[in-house]
């Protein structure tokens, strides 16, 4: 596999996945073009490995090393979205238009998921405290206690693409130009990342 197509591409959406503290776009096209580009390798490297050729059986074994590289890449991609799932399930579950951008394996997970903790907490906590304190949503106060991504986390990204001048949400203006990097606060960034300006590092 080249490190100058998919799997380049792959890496550097697990990195922007692992530093955004929200989930991103989910890159549905990529990781079908990965996993295709896996199982025609993997047969490539298995029919290499039985051929009685030192040579080509320790090129072949080369490229396997390639390949398990390239799965640990796809699978930390994967787990870095599954996670974020894990961690605030209400907030992706009632916001529809978030939820409405997850692939359906996702929007299964995150929803079996919740029905499996809220049915934890139900059953050890909530049914033995007195019932103005069963809520899961807000407490005694009334406050909200919905886990959500912070958009005040500070990132660090590499400008990809010139954008000029560009306001961020407390009023300044930044120029900004390719090649620039930048320590900002996660609701600057991401508008920047969506439009393919910024890479997170």
């Amino acid at each position: 596999m080249e490190e100058t197509g998919n799997l380049a591409r792959l890496n550097r959406w697990w990195v922007n996945e692992r530093g955004a503290p929200d989930v991103l776009v989910y890159q549905e096209e990529l990781v079908q073009r990965i996993r295709h580009d896996l199982e025609q390798h993997a047969e490539l490297v298995e029919s290499q490995l039985e051929i009685n050729d030192p040579e080509k059986r320790f090129f072949a074994t080369i490229q396997q090393a390639e390949l398990e590289r390239a799965r640990y890449i796809l699978r930390s991609y994967l787990r870095a979205r599954l996670s974020k799932l894990e961690k605030y399930p209400l907030y992706y579950l009632e916001n529809a238009d978030i939820l409405s951008s997850l692939p359906p394996h996702e929007k299964t997970y995150v929803k079996g998921y919740w029905k499996i903790k809220s049915k934890f907490f139900n059953d050890t906590v909530c049914s033995v405290v007195p019932t103005t304190m069963t809520s899961l949503t807000e407490n005694t106060l009334g406050r909200d206690m919905r886990a959500q991504p912070n958009d005040m986390t500070a990132i660090f990204a590499r400008v990809i693409k010139t954008v000029g001048s560009f306001q961020l949400s407390s009023g300044e203006n930044v120029t900004v130009h390719k090649g620039n990097q930048f320590l900002l606060r996660w609701k600057d960034a991401k508008p920047l990342l969506e439009e393919g300006c910024i890479e997170l590092i």
